[in-house]
């Protein structure tokens, strides 16, 4: 092995060794998962220790990510560590070998999305740039590969918008991680610009409760580079979208319309979706956005509201790994109806009312999710939606205080017996709490 080598494995065997040292009694469940016919089963004291390897593992290979460490992590253990043995320290240099490898291959994915009007000759968001089809990468990369009988790749479609994204891995693995943030970056776009968005907002201000037309599953083009042969494939999947498939609802994207966007928060949400090791309150945010995104896309007023309920209870849920990771219950960080007071409320007596609209509102949902309730007030749907958006926007510019585990719970609390300074939320450009 080499030096590196060396260093990463000394210091990521003594935590393997002590998660699966011995059987524990395991009353909670701290997290699973499973390769092949193997898995298994651990703690939230064995998850936490399990994460810290992750973390070494993501800083010591900085060009991979952190979730592709911890799932070849999970399969090294699922093969080397059968049963409660440790005898496993003979194959950690394949580990690291594979995750060496893995961070030489570099793949450009070309993904055709819809819902936006390009008015600039390419935009980033995150890891995802937005251009056009004419884009001079594209060709670059097409016209470097040739068949037996010395014919291009056919070109990209011509009149489509694309998210380009490179990604570092198994060229069979990166097709489905591009996919995937390519819609997170175009959820938070979603999100962003629901006030420009005519799909999303109504007026100055108030959700509009329906998209103009049912969301229908959109099937687009995907295209790869891979310069491990090199190689370039296409295939069709289920593209990523921005609240409708309708051109005459498609949100425009120039220079006006993102030096808004700066202002609620795109430079914030771009360091997001860069973040190769996001903590706990990060996915608890990424979450969220994916959550109103989802609640601004539905049609049903029902799933509309409880859409953006779950969105807020995603941003306030534990802010630890084992708890992230946990398929049984946890309680959240705060109660909930405390927690959005405390983000959304300038003073005491805004917190009180803020936290006793927001308990009748969780009634609200307890009666949808439990009794199938389906009458949603007008008023209540545009107060849930407006409590959600304000929460995770303002959480979204927070984060970067938040990185350790239990970070953001310990905030919490100390609003809660008020030892913090009274920290006013940014309300520049966003309308009266709905109260």
């Amino acid at each position: 092995m080499s030096k590196h080598h060396h260093e990463v494995a000394d210091r990521i065997i003594p935590m393997i060794r002590e998660v699966f040292a011995e059987k524990r009694p395991c009353d909670k469940l701290g997290m699973t998962f499973q390769f092949r016919e193997k898995g298994w089963s651990l703690s939230p004291e064995e998850a936490e220790l399990f994460h810290d390897a992750v973390r070494v593992l993501a800083s010591a290979f900085p060009s991979v990510h952190q979730k592709t460490c911890s799932r070849e992590l999970e399969r090294f253990c699922c093969e080397h560590i059968p049963g409660h043995g440790v005898a496993f320290e003979a194959a950690v240099p394949s580990l690291l070998s594979r995750l060496d490898e893995l961070g030489r291959i570099n793949n450009t994915v070309y993904i055709e999305i819809s819902g936006i009007r390009l008015e600039l000759p390419e935009i980033d968001v995150g890891p995802v740039k937005i251009i056009p089809s004419t884009h001079c990468d594209i060709d670059k990369h097409r016209l470097t590969i040739k068949d037996i009988n010395g014919n291009y790749p056919p070109p990209v479609d011509a009149g489509v918008l694309l998210a380009m994204v490179e990604v570092t891995g198994e060229p069979q693995f990166a097709k489905e991680v591009a996919q995937d943030q390519a819609q997170t970056a175009l959820d938070c776009l979603q999100v962003l610009s629901i006030q420009e968005n005519h799909a999303a907002f109504e007026n100055s201000f108030g959700f509009v409760l329906a998209c103009s037309e049912p969301m229908p599953l959109i099937c687009c083009h995907r295209w790869m580079y891979s310069d491990i042969e090199p190689t370039w494939s296409y295939d069709k999947a289920c593209g990523p979208t921005i609240a409708t498939n309708n051109p005459k609802l498609n949100l425009p994207l120039n220079q006006a319309i993102l030096a808004k966007l700066q202002k609620r928060g795109l430079s914030f949400a771009n360091d997001l979706l860069r973040e190769s090791s996001p903590s706990p309150f990060d996915e608890g945010v990424l979450a969220a956005i994916r959550w109103i995104a989802s609640a601004i896309r539905e049609r049903d007023f029902t799933r509309k509201y409880l859409a953006f309920h779950i969105a807020i209870e995603a941003l306030f849920a534990r802010d630890n790994f084992a708890a992230r990771n946990s398929t049984g219950y946890l309680a959240p960080s705060v109660p909930v109806d405390e927690g959005i007071a405390y983000l959304l409320g300038k003073d005491t007596e805004a917190r009180m009312r803020i936290a006793e609209r927001s308990r009748e509102l969780s009634r609200t949902r307890n009666m949808i999710v439990h009794r199938g309730y389906t009458s949603i007030e007008r008023q209540d749907l545009l107060t849930i939606a407006h409590y959600s958006w304000h929460c995770c926007v303002q959480g979204l510019k927070m984060r970067a205080r938040f990185r350790e585990e239990n970070s953001f719970r310990q905030w919490c609390l100390q609003k809660k017996f008020e030892t913090l300074s009274e920290e006013p939320v940014d309300t520049q450009q966003q309308p009266k709490p709905y109260c």
